[in-house]
């Protein structure tokens, strides 16, 4: 999955962001690593609701009080564009990223990081809506796996509404993410360690 920075600075925030608009005008840079590295680098600028109340109240606090906040942490996160949901969606719903054989799970670590981020607030719902209405999306074989997974993290995003072109749609039940190696090494059988030499004994002596 995916890691949070643990300095989000607004330096680091500009320079994301710069690194995403031209992204957005090369039409994305998309190939068998930097695909995941980019999208994955961009979602990791991403600020939790916990990291706005330590700023704002010097305490983390938990995305069920996000409810009951009226101090001003959800307004500058809002205000200050401190989530790159939106960003990342809107690499997601190129055609040539929805081509790539990592899409379907870079739109579920999405998903997984957002709600865990700010439970279902609307940030990037205008986004997952126009992804999950791209041609190439819809006819992806995995897609109502990813309408399912989008409607629990985005519950309300215009598709998802009384008039949304998903409202009805039967999505299918989350598939279990690929394991990935945690290294060559650790993949690698074990071989067996050598069996050391006993002693060697002394050669028999010759009869005169």
């Amino acid at each position: 999955m995916v890691r949070r920075f643990t300095d989000r600075s607004p330096r680091q925030l500009a320079w994301v962001t710069s690194l995403v608009r031209a992204l957005l005008e090369w039409g994305a840079a998309i190939d068998a690593v930097n695909y995941r590295n980019e999208t994955a680098l961009i979602l990791a600028a991403a600020q939790t609701y916990g990291d706005a109340t330590e700023a704002a109240y010097g305490e983390r606090l938990p995305v069920a009080r996000m409810s009951d906040d009226d101090g001003g942490a959800l307004d500058a996160y809002s205000d200050d564009h401190l989530y790159t949901w939106d960003w990342v969606l809107a690499l997601l719903a190129m055609p040539a990223a929805i081509a790539h054989s990592a899409w379907p799970d870079l739109v579920i670590e999405l998903c997984d990081a957002k709600q865990a981020a700010v439970g279902s607030y609307s940030f990037g719902d205008e986004e997952i809506a126009t992804l999950l209405g791209v041609p190439e999306a819809t006819a992806h074989p995995r897609y109502p796996e990813l309408v399912g997974v989008a409607r629990a993290a985005f519950p309300f995003a215009r598709c998802f509404g009384a008039s949304g072109a998903l409202r009805d749609f039967k999505a299918a039940p989350r598939t279990t993410l690929p394991a990935r190696p945690t290294s060559s090494a650790a993949a690698a059988p074990k071989k067996a360690a050598p069996k050391r030499a006993g002693p060697k004994k002394a050669a028999p002596k010759k009869k005169r």
